[in-house]
């Protein structure tokens, strides 16, 4: 994406300084800001998971500007629709309240037709996000992939988040 003068274009300078530039080589390890005093450092495992990486920039931004509340939906596994199929959406939340706030709004609107399903956040799977040189990697394992996915976001937000993922 060069001009014909040899100048990058504005979305080639965006993109080379996105996450996900920054995670086209495996094991690159990048810093993502999570407060102005405090930096997470995050291996980059796995390349095809750099969704996350510019999710949690986001979390980050939305709890710095005071929100309440955040509720993201999105596709970042498979592993969820795989789980429950094309029209069941995986919740995950380290909040009671706000999966009950949720899963409430949801069973009283005729118009989303929207179904949640409320999986665990299994501490143990944490130790597959452990990393020897960073903070953490951005994938676990195979298994459990939905619940690491949301651990890994977990550590940029406080409990106002909930992530919901798949249909």
């Amino acid at each position: 994406m060069v001009d014909r003068k040899g100048l990058q274009s504005e979305h080639e300078k965006c993109y080379s300084d996105s996450v996900a530039m920054q995670l086209s080589k495996p094991s690159i390890i990048i810093h993502v800001d999570q407060t102005l005093n405090h930096e997470i450092s995050v291996r980059g495992d796995n390349t095809n998971a750099e969704g996350r990486l510019t999710l949690a920039d986001a979390l980050v931004y939305a709890c710095n500007q005071g929100v309440d509340k955040i509720i993201d939906l999105a596709t970042l596994t498979g592993a969820c629709v795989v789980a429950l199929g094309p029209s069941i959406a995986g919740i995950f939340t380290p909040s009671d309240e706000l999966a009950q706030e949720v899963t409430a709004a949801s069973e009283l609107s005729e118009l989303s037709g929207e179904k949640f399903w409320r999986f665990p956040m299994e501490e143990s799977y944490w130790e597959q996000m452990k990393s020897g040189v960073a903070d953490m990697v951005n994938t676990g394992g195979r298994q459990g992939g939905s619940i690491t996915a949301a651990l890994f976001l977990r550590e940029f937000i406080s409990n106002k988040h909930i992530h919901s993922y798949g249909s």
